[in-house]
């Protein structure tokens, strides 16, 4: 009875086992990010992504990816208008989208007043399953709005495209 019992508690231990590494598996975190900052300076506006460029080894359809990056906004004259509208990332179908501030907020960036000097800036982190239409298809999206004065002001949106590479192995 004793031998049983001892069988049974290894076979859950083991299935216990498997069921962890087979799901920890299946998340992949990307082995490199390359182009490692992107700067436009557009509209009176700097806007910085820290990666644009995620590579994975041996993705399958379905794995779960995990990416993240730093984003900033600012305008470049501190005489001129500038609200952020909002940013987003879009282009897939994700799991999951994490925005956290230098304050530890973690709502979506919306309707702030630019600052010159120092920049508005987040940790952005995102999930999505793969597949090989997604290599291409992501973006960050900064909507915003800037003029000479409010009076004047125009609305644009600048997107930064996130390349998700998977090298496969022979």
């Amino acid at each position: 009875m004793k031998n049983k019992k001892l069988i049974i508690i290894i076979a859950v231990i083991a299935a216990a086992i498997l069921a962890v590494s087979v799901s920890s598996a299946a998340v992949k975190k990307y082995t490199s990010a390359k182009n490692a900052r992107v700067q436009k300076i557009v509209n009176r506006v700097n806007i910085e992504v820290d990666k644009t460029q995620f590579t994975y080894d041996d993705l399958n359809d379905g794995d779960i990816i995990n990416a993240s990056a730093k984003i900033s906004i600012e305008k470049t004259e501190p005489d001129f208008y500038g609200k952020l509208v909002s940013i987003t990332i879009e282009g897939a179908d994700f799991t999951e989208k994490i925005y956290v501030s230098k304050n530890k907020d973690d709502s979506l960036p919306q309707n702030i007043n630019l600052p010159c000097g120092d920049p508005l800036s987040w940790n952005i982190s995102f999930s999505v399953p793969y597949s090989e239409n997604i290599e291409n298809s992501i973006y960050i999206s900064f909507d915003y709005i800037t003029g000479i004065n409010e009076q004047t002001k125009q609305e644009y949106i600048t997107k930064i495209p996130i390349s998700i590479i998977n090298e496969k192995s022979d």
